[in-house]
């Protein structure tokens, strides 16, 4: 039976197409198709994760997010949500999703980029208990703009792991209470589909 909403899983190569098309939908200065086919095939500090869609109106993928893990410490270098589909909720599912995987892999923390200027993101980061710890200037090369360094410690602790399931128990609720007259819809080959922030 299919969990709603289902887990986040392990990007694959054969995710590269439409991982791009939300890629270049929302990002200024995205990445190429190069960068991600990297990432996944020969860099063993990178951990990419998708969010597939599950019913025939959702597209193939919701959404996608990436961090580099290095000894106890993970960076997130990019989360995003297919433009159709953001505001629901769908950015902080995929966002505990990969704390929790680094959790998994021993990180001890989780730390990430975010422009000045995005509020939104910073108040989930906020929420998820990520507290600025630095600023970057002039970090954004497309507009010149600072970037927050923002961190999340502790996630082996006993505190931190018991409110994030709380956190993803709460969003659990929120998305099957938003999306409990869907039905899904099962999906052999990708179809076309297409924020998202940049941290």
């Amino acid at each position: 039976m299919l969990q709603i909403p289902p887990s986040i899983e392990p990007m694959r190569l054969s995710d590269i197409e439409e991982v791009m098309r939300i890629e270049q939908a929302v990002f200024t200065s995205p990445w190429s198709p190069r960068a991600f086919r990297y990432d996944l095939s020969k860099d063993e500090h990178s951990h990419y994760f998708v969010l597939r869609g599950w019913t025939e109106e959702m597209p193939p993928l919701l959404g996608y997010a990436g961090f580099w893990l290095w000894g106890e410490a993970a960076h997130i270098g990019t989360i995003a949500v297919h433009p159709d589909w953001q505001r629901r909720g769908l950015g902080e599912w995929i966002l505990l999703g990969v704390v929790e995987q680094a959790a998994a892999l021993q990180a001890e923390l989780v730390t990430l980029e975010v422009r000045i200027s995005n509020a939104p993101a910073q108040a989930l980061y906020h929420k998820l208990g990520f507290r600025v710890v630095g600023r970057r200037r002039h970090y954004y090369g497309d507009t010149g703009e600072d970037g927050l360094i923002m961190t999340l410690e502790g996630l082996r602790s006993s505190t931190v792991r018991a409110m994030l399931q709380k956190r993803q128990a709460a969003a659990r609720r929120r998305l099957q209470a938003q999306f409990a007259s869907s039905s899904p819809a099962t999906r052999h080959m990708p179809q076309a589909s297409s924020i998202t922030w940049r941290p």
